[in-house]
C-alpha cells in the first residue's frame, strides 16, 4: 500500500506509479492517493490492522509513506536504508520513513544491485512478553507510552546490531570531527576538495567524518565513540537541528565522552535562523498581504509564440554538420547548467544519465536550467534540451549522439519536438547566424555563449569541469 499527499513532498512520485498501474496491479500493489497527508496516514494506520478482521483478503501489508526517520543520501541508499528500514520495523513494531528532498529524489543515477542483505537479531534486548506489535483492543493509556518506550529501545538495540551510520576514516588520533547526513553528506567532499583537503590530508591534520543513517533516534553508541576525545564536532545537516539536539543531550548523561565542543545550528543565543527561500510552500496565501513580491493580473491569459516555422533549414543543416570530437572518459566528467528550474531540468538529466547507462556508464545527475527557445519553438521547456545539443556539439559531452537520441526516444515525452531542440542547439553551435536570421529582433537574440567564458544572456550557460 502506497499511500501520500499527490505532489507532496516529490512531485513525480505518484506519477510514476500512476504510469506503473499495470506492473503494480501484476505485483499486489495498491496506490491511493489522498488528499492530504492526514488521510494518507490514516489510510496507511488502517492497513496495519488488517490481521484483525475476520474478512481480511491478505495476511498483511507493506506501507509507504513519507515522514523522516531514514535519510538516504543518493540513490543507491534508497535500496539499502529501504531494506534496513522495512527490517527495523518488523523487528521493533515502529513506522520507519525517509526524509526525502527533489535533490535525491528528481536525480538520475545508474546503481548496482546488491544482494540482499541478512539482518542481525539483536541479542541485548528482550521484549516484553505483551510484545511490540499492534493487538486489538488496544485503547488509549499508560500501556501505550510503555510500548513506544520500549518500541525505541528496539531501534536502538537494531541500530547497534546492524550498524547504518558510519565513520569514514576511522582515524583514532582524529582532534576534529564532522557530522553529516543525507544531502549534506554529498556537499561535504565537494566542499573539502575546494579547500583541498583528501582523506590523507584530512588525517593529517586530525579530521574525522560521521554520516548519521539513522537521525531519529540517533543510535547512542556509535556517535558517542565518535565525539570521543575530540576537541571540536561541527553538525552539518538541513534545517532542524535534530540530529545537533541529540548530542547534546547525549553530552549532558553520565556517560558523556568528556568536554567537546558541539558547533551546529545553534549556539549560546539559542537557534540561528535565517530566511530560507526555497521553502516556500508555494501555496501563495502570501498574495493577501504577507509578502510584497507578486503582483496580481486579473482576467488575462498567457500568451504563448507558435515559433518559427523552419524545418526545412533545420534538415538542411544538419546534414551538413560534422559530429564533434568527443572527449576522452578517463575518469569522472562532470556537466554544469545553471539557471532557473522548471523548464526540462528533469528531462535533460534523465536523458544524460539514460544515454550514458546505454553506454555502459555510471552517472549522477543534478541539474539547474534556463534557456532561449521560446522563439524557434514557442516553448522554453525545451531550453535545455537545445542546449545539449549545443554543448553535444561542442564536443563538452563524452556519449554519442546515437545513445543520447535514444535516451530521448525511452524518456517518452514530446519526443520529437525534443529531437527538434536537441538539433537547433547543434546548429547554435555552429552557425548562430542561420537561428539569428529566423529571428524577429527586438524581443529575444540569441547569444554567443562562446564569447564569453562565464554565463551568458538569455541562454544559462553550460561549463565542463576536467576529469
Amino acid at each position: 500500500m502506497v499511500s501520500g499527499y499527490r505532489g507532496s513532498p516529490l512531485a513525480a512520485v505518484d506519477v510514476a506509479l500512476l504510469q506503473a498501474k499495470t506492473l503494480l496491479d501484476a505485483n499486489c500493489i495498491d496506490f491511493v492517493p489522498a488528499i492530504n497527508e492526514d488521510l494518507a496516514a490514516t489510510i496507511i494506520l488502517g492497513t496495519q490492522q488488517v490481521e484483525t478482521d475476520d474478512d481480511r483478503l491478505v495476511n498483511g501489508v507493506f506501507i509507504s509513506f513519507f515522514m523522516p526517520t531514514l535519510n538516504p543520501a543518493n540513490i543507491a541508499e534508497y535500496l539499502e536504508f529501504g531494506l534496513w528500514g522495512y527490517a527495523l520495523s518488523r523487528y521493533s513494531g515502529c513506522w520507519v520513513g525517509f526524509k526525502t528532498v527533489p535533490e535525491t529524489v528528481e536525480s538520475a543515477a545508474s546503481v548496482e544491485l546488491p544482494p540482499l542483505p541478512d539482518f542481525v537479531t539483536p541479542d541485548d534486548f528482550t521484549p516484553p512478553e505483551t510484545g511490540l506489535h499492534y493487538r486489538w483492543p488496544d485503547l488509549p493509556g499508560p500501556q501505550l507510552q510503555t510500548r513506544i518506550e520500549h518500541k525505541l529501545a528496539a531501534v536502538q538495540a537494531f541500530a547497534r546490531a546492524n550498524p547504518i551510520d558510519r565513520c569514514l576514516f576511522n582515524e583514532p588520533n582524529a582532534r576534529f570531527g564532522i557530522v553529516t547526513t543525507g544531502k549534506r553528506h554529498l556537499d561535504l567532499p565537494e566542499a573539502l576538495d575546494l579547500l583541498g583537503i583528501d582523506e590523507t590530508h584530512a588525517k593529517d591534520i586530525g579530521l574525522d567524518i560521521y554520516k548519521v543513517g539513522l537521525v531519529w533516534p540517533l543510535e547512542r553508541s556509535g556517535i558517542l565513540k565518535f565525539v570521543h576525545d575530540k576537541e571540536e564536532v561541527l553538525v552539518a545537516e538541513e534545517k532542524r537541528g535534530i540530529i545537533e539536539s541529540q548530542i547534546k543531550e547525549a553530552m549532558s548523561e553520565p556517560d558523556h565522552p568528556g568536554d567537546v565542543l558541539i558547533t551546529g545550528k545553534q549556539d549560546e543565543l539559542g537557534r540561528k535562523r535565517k530566511i530560507d527561500q526555497p521553502s516556500c510552500n508555494k501555496d501563495f496565501s502570501c498574495v493577501n498581504g504577507f509578502c510584497p513580491s507578486f503582483a496580481t493580473i486579473e482576467g488575462g491569459q498567457l500568451r504563448k509564440s507558435r515559433g518559427t516555422d523552419a524545418d526545412s533549414v533545420l534538415t538542411g543543416k544538419l546534414t551538413t554538420i560534422p559530429e564533434p570530437v568527443l572527449p576522452a572518459l578517463t575518469g569522472s566528467y562532470d556537466l554544469l547548467v545553471g539557471g532557473v528550474g522548471g523548464t526540462g531540468v528533469v528531462t535533460v538529466g534523465q536523458l544524460i544519465t539514460m544515454a550514458a547507462h546505454l553506454e555502459g556508464l555510471g552517472t549522477s545527475v543534478r541539474l539547474n536550467a534556463n534557456g532561449i527557445a521560446e522563439k524557434l519553438m514557442g516553448d522554453t521547456v525545451f531550453s535545455n534540451v537545445m542546449m545539449l545539443g549545443f554543448a553535444w556539439q561542442r564536443g563538452l559531452l563524452p556519449l554519442s549522439q546515437a545513445s543520447l537520441i535514444k535516451a530521448i526516444e525511452l524518456n517518452g515525452v514530446a519526443i520529437d519536438r525534443n529531437k527538434e531542440a536537441f538539433g537547433w542547439g547543434r546548429v547554435a553551435a555552429t552557425d548562430l547566424k542561420a537561428i539569428t536570421d529566423l529571428l524577429n529582433t527586438g524581443e529575444a537574440r540569441a547569444e554567443d555563449v562562446s564569447s564569453t567564458p562565464g554565463c551568458s544572456g538569455h541562454s544559462g550557460c553550460w561549463r565542463s569541469f576536467g576529469c
